[in-house]
């Protein structure tokens, strides 16, 4: 969701990262992780985002994106 200017920039932008510029935009010193457990400094950590929570197989669309929480 978001104005016609808005969208544009986040397809720019996804572009950049498919381009492999996203190390340039998103560093990985950019991230911090409050490591618990077997998390140690230089581990490598994979995230999971859930973006497609709303969308429907079925119709192939999505009703609208989650709400972003604080």
């Amino acid at each position: 969701m978001g104005s016609k200017d808005t969208l544009i920039q986040r397809i720019k932008e996804h572009a950049d990262i498919l381009d492999g510029r996203g190390e340039e935009k998103y560093p990985l010193s950019s991230f911090v992780l409050n490591g618990k457990g077997d998390v140690c400094a230089g581990d490598v950590v994979m995230f999971e985002q859930n973006v497609y929570e709303m969308f429907s197989i079925a119709s192939r669309s999505a009703t609208a994106l989650p709400e972003e929480q604080e």
